[in-house]
């Protein structure tokens, strides 16, 4: 242990020593007198000499201990530091508002709260967005739930297209093939039907649509593969033929013109997939044989849902006037094509024709092999040529 100075304390301390006369006041005159040392003096001079060598000597004892970096870096962050809450925790504590009291508030809950003022024109939500999507899911084990994404104006026109002038949504098992289990018809307004089956544990799909006055003739079509009624003074008659539409057409050349299977029809509503799942049924043969049946004399319209550039392409070279068709389903523009201008309300003009001429795919396909390539030099002169953009 390091040595302890001893206190001085401030008592007087009393000596051995014979007691010295009182020293008596020179004049100002008179030469000072060289002050001698007091006993006292040197005895406090002594203890501190004293103290400090044996300050010098504990010091000098103890082990010297060696100060490193690391000895340094451990002091540095063993310090700690004052926590301190963050300042978000803090925000919004108001002192409490005082409790009502007072004669008639014995059925009082508290204080209210400040009203919050919201806009609204921004946070509604709207009334549909216009999807045409069904959902349909299961409330319990005997009820479905379904619900129709479809805005006033979409219900509207569905509702004005049906021969109920209503829709009517059919529940089918598994998946939608087949005889719908159930055939419900909702009301005009209606945006979701609760539906009630059977079966529990099962799963089901749903669609939703109208009939058009035909539906008894299709299910019979359906069953039949031919069906023949009078609508009003027209006499119609349907007929289903499997085959290969390509090698069907093809074949066309070498029959008459007044057999029954190739008589010119008045619409064909061409829906082949798309060019690249199925090439073979968009490519320019194909299209100018269709074209060959087709009777001038009879107005006919080719609707597709395709507005494919080298679809378009396609049909003009191959003699049809072409023109933009109505948006339909979660498509905004499809294509109709026809022998008749007349038929056509929308027809492609010159400037889409200088986009096609731009078009990375345009050149159409003359084997069932799908590929985009530009138009060439041939195909453009053409186009140039026909009909359509000569007006």
């Amino acid at each position: 242990m390091k040595g302890i100075p001893t206190p001085m304390s401030s008592k007087k301390k009393t000596t051995d020593r014979p007691a010295q006369p009182p020293e008596t006041k020179k004049a100002p005159n008179e030469t000072p007198a060289t002050p001698r040392k007091t006993t006292r003096a040197k005895k406090m001079v002594a203890d501190v000499v004293s103290a400090a060598k044996n300050l010098f000597k504990s010091a000098a004892a103890e082990p010297k201990t060696e100060v490193t970096a690391e000895t340094l870096v451990r002091r540095t962050y063993t310090r700690r530091k004052k926590a301190e809450a963050p300042a978000i925790l803090s925000e919004g504590d108001q002192p409490a508002p005082p409790p009502v009291s007072g004669p008639g508030e014995k059925f009082s809950l508290g204080p209210v709260p400040p009203s919050q003022q919201f806009p609204t024109s921004e946070t509604e939500l709207p009334e549909a967005y216009g999807t045409k999507k069904l959902f349909l899911t299961a409330r319990d084990p005997h009820w479905l739930y379904a619900h129709w994404d479809l805005t006033q104006a979409q219900q509207l026109k569905l509702n004005a297209l049906s021969a109920d002038g209503h829709l009517v949504l059919r529940i089918y098992p598994h998946k939608i093939e087949g005889h719908p289990l159930y055939e419900i018809h909702v009301h005009p307004e209606s945006r979701h039907w609760f539906a009630h089956v059977e079966r529990a544990g099962n799963s089901y799909a749903a669609e939703l649509g109208y009939f058009g006055g035909y539906e008894s003739h299709l299910q019979e079509f359906l069953r039949e593969h031919c069906v023949k009624f009078q609508d009003g003074d027209q006499s119609v008659n349907w007929e289903l033929h499997l085959g290969d539409f390509p090698t069907f057409l093809s074949n066309s050349k070498s029959k008459t013109q007044n057999s029954k299977l190739f008589s010119a029809p008045h619409a064909i509503l061409f829906d082949a997939y798309s060019p690249a799942k199925n090439p073979a049924m968009w490519t320019l043969p194909l299209f100018i044989n269709l074209f060959q049946l087709l009777d001038p004399q009879r107005p006919c319209a080719l609707p597709t849902y395709s507005r494919s550039t080298i679809l378009r392409v396609t049909l003009l070279l191959a003699g049809f006037f072409v023109g933009a068709g109505h948006a339909t389903g979660e498509k905004e523009e499809t294509t109709i094509a026809a022998n008749d201008l007349s038929l056509i309300s929308e027809p492609l003009d010159r400037r889409w024709l200088e986009r096609a001429r731009r078009s990375h795919s345009a050149e159409p396909m003359v084997e069932a092999i799908y590929r985009c390539a530009p138009l060439s030099d041939e195909s453009w002169e053409k186009l140039q040529a026909h009909p359509q953009f000569q007006l």
